[in-house]
């Protein structure tokens, strides 16, 4: 039977893990992996648990396409949330984001 993954997160302060910003925590204890970083996180549960594919591609050149969103993310993030304009990483995020728009672009010409 699979035991259930603790998920939890501590609040910014001098006595958390990480002041500067909340931390979400998974401990997998079917496999005693604990991990803290959300896109690790999310592609360690998809691979080893999703055995049917419902979240995700069988081939990995779909699931490859799935990373586009972490950029999406960046970009949205250092634009438009974070406390400070940090133009370099606004000017890298477009950039990239640009770059990854033309490539589904290119990709879809032609396609319904």
């Amino acid at each position: 039977m699979t035991k259930p993954i603790e998920v939890w997160m501590t609040a910014p302060g001098p006595n958390s893990w990480k002041a500067s910003t909340n931390t979400p925590t998974i401990k997998d204890p079917n496999t005693n992996l604990t991990l803290w970083e959300s896109g690790a996180m999310v592609l360690y549960l998809v691979e080893h648990y999703d055995k049917e594919k419902k979240l995700t591609y069988e081939s990995l050149q779909e699931r490859a396409i799935l990373t586009y969103g972490s950029c999406f993310g960046q970009c949205v993030w250092f634009n438009a949330l974070h406390s400070e304009k940090v133009a370099s990483a606004i000017k890298r995020y477009y950039s990239e984001l640009g770059r990854i728009l033309a490539v589904l672009d290119s990709a879809l010409t032609g396609k319904e």
